[in-house]
């Protein structure tokens, strides 16, 4: 295709569309929240293009061709906190309903056999919880491990779970301690 005869617009959707797609590949389909910078006309064509325009967690409108990288890094970062902050209000929301309708699993033993199952459809992981453990011979239940990490214990089973969700397709959490 010419490039010169797609208007503007065009160019910049199929511009968009491939970086949308792009994204989406970066770690094996696992969609990665996204923090968008641009000028409006931009910002909705990308929100228009995109493959999965509900990763967009922020869009900040501007101009910022200009703007030194560091400057760059703390205006995002400030709005990915606060994004961040309210993704997790809304989770503990949730789970407050859930518990409320006994449509929960607490506990890892719990939460692991669940998500094997492909039933954790969001699971809720506190920061820096580390658990090494030995299955069963079901795999589907967790024993603790006091011996050195090797073949038969996993060295970490938060991690673990958190694989296993993701792959499943579900949603993972991290809240404070």
């Amino acid at each position: 295709i010419n490039d010169r005869l797609v208007p503007n617009t065009e160019r910049q959707k199929m511009f968009f569309r491939e970086v949308s797609s792009k994204l989406k590949n970066l770690d094996h389909h696992r969609l990665r929240p996204v923090a968008l910078m641009g000028v409006d006309r931009s910002l909705s064509v990308y929100k228009e293009s995109a493959a999965h325009p509900e990763n967009i967690i922020t869009s900040i409108k501007g101009n910022y061709e200009k703007i030194p990288l560091k400057e760059l890094e703390d205006i995002v970062w400030s709005r990915m906190k606060a994004a961040y902050a309210e993704r997790k209000k809304q989770v503990l929301n949730e789970l407050e309903k859930a518990v409320g309708t006994n449509r929960y699993a607490c506990g890892l033993d719990e939460t692991w056999k669940l998500a094997n199952e492909g039933r954790g459809n969001l699971t809720i992981v506190e920061r820096d919880f580390h658990y090494p453990a030995r299955l069963d011979e079901s795999g589907m239940q967790l024993l603790p491990s006091e011996i050195e990490p090797g073949p038969e214990v996993l060295d970490d089973a938060v991690d673990e779970l958190i694989e296993i969700v993701i792959n499943k397709g579900g949603d993972v959490v991290f809240v404070d301690n």
